[in-house]
């Protein structure tokens, strides 16, 4: 009798899914990521409402998490600078995919 080939599981999917969003998921940042530290600078306060493409309150905190922006203020007077660590990320000339792209 012959068995049909085996195809990868859950464990496998899994597995293949942390390889792309596992550790090293905050050495690149995504496009998204990328184009919002592209309009900061290391010199000047950026208000966050302001920026001219949308920024969540989730992926702001995430950059910062990454030490990538620096944030102060609160709500619609949230200010965000970048940082050397930012600048250096977003020069890298490496970018992130989503998992589901």
């Amino acid at each position: 009798m012959r068995l049909p080939p085996e195809r990868p599981g859950r464990e496998a999917y899994q597995e293949s899914k942390q390889e792309v969003t596992g550790k090293h998921s905050a050495e690149f940042p995504n496009m998204a990521q990328r184009a919002v530290m592209q309009y900061l600078s290391l010199d000047d306060w950026k208000i966050a409402a302001r920026l001219p493409i949308p920024a969540s309150e989730l992926m702001l905190s995430r950059i910062r998490d990454y030490g990538w922006i620096e944030i102060r203020g609160e709500k619609q007077h949230t200010a965000i600078k970048l940082t050397s660590a930012g600048l250096k990320a977003m020069r890298s000339g490496h970018l992130k995919l989503s998992a589901g792209l």
